[in-house]
């Protein structure tokens, strides 16, 4: 199944790595301009590099991206 997201946004928690990041790059692939976050803000605050790799990456195969520190898990959502 081919999926089209040209011109659409998309947020994926946990960006950085694992699942998340997979999830980023797919989105990416589809077309959706994509912030990828680390659910957990100490992994974003401590392994910054990681997140910037990885949107390095989806900006050389053309796509959109940016990385960014936000907790999920909280009500008052902290992005920075």
């Amino acid at each position: 199944m081919t999926i089209k997201l040209d011109g659409k946004n998309a947020l994926a928690t946990g960006g950085s790595s694992g699942i998340g990041e997979a999830v980023a790059r797919r989105l990416a692939a589809a077309g959706a301009a994509v912030a990828a976050g680390a659910a957990v803000a100490e992994n974003y605050r401590s392994h910054p590099k990681k997140a910037q790799q990885m949107v390095a990456v989806i900006k050389a195969d053309g796509g959109k991206a940016m990385a960014i520190h936000a907790d999920a898990r909280k009500e008052h959502r902290d992005c920075t």
